[in-house]
């Protein structure tokens, strides 16, 4: 495989947040006010499942920066499992009155910042790292030949 379609190859697996994830979002997610907040989670989603496949299919640079993608949305999506086991915890130590005099707060606060994450947050880190990687690798050189180079990018 050339260096130029491994360049490409990297690219669709750093931007698939980008052009899999936001498209999902807005299909998937029509009418339904929980879905408003959550663009991170598709994008987390679809970003988790190209770099499994690229990780799968190819070979060499791409191989290797799929791997990173991958190695990174496993990081955020341990993040998020933790965060979502906080949630019931919060609900289960801050039970609503039913007359709601005194109304869930922590669990309220735990809930919007998840929202928060999901809705601002985790887009703006897909973005940034999307582009930052995608111009590192257009950047790079072909190797020279000497196998450990990468084309001048790890």
């Amino acid at each position: 495989m050339s260096f130029r379609s491994q360049q490409w190859i990297v690219t669709l697996v750093d931007s698939a947040p980008l052009w899999l994830g936001i498209p999902a979002w807005v299909v998937l997610g029509k009418g339904d006010l929980i879905y408003y907040f959550a663009p991170g989670l598709f994008m987390l989603a679809a970003a988790l499942l190209i770099a499994a496949v690229a990780r799968l299919a190819s070979k060499g640079l791409a191989k290797e920066h799929a791997s990173r993608s991958l190695r990174f949305h496993s990081w955020i999506l341990l993040g998020v499992c933790i965060w979502a086991l906080g949630i019931p915890i919060a609900s289960y130590f801050d039970p609503p009155n039913p007359t709601m005099s005194n109304p869930p707060a922590v669990f309220e606060a735990v809930m919007a910042t998840a929202f928060f994450v999901s809705a601002f947050i985790l887009p703006l880190v897909e973005l940034v790292r999307a582009v930052f990687w995608i111009l590192r690798v257009w950047k790079a050189r072909p190797p020279t030949g000497i196998p450990s180079q990468a084309g001048g990018i790890m």
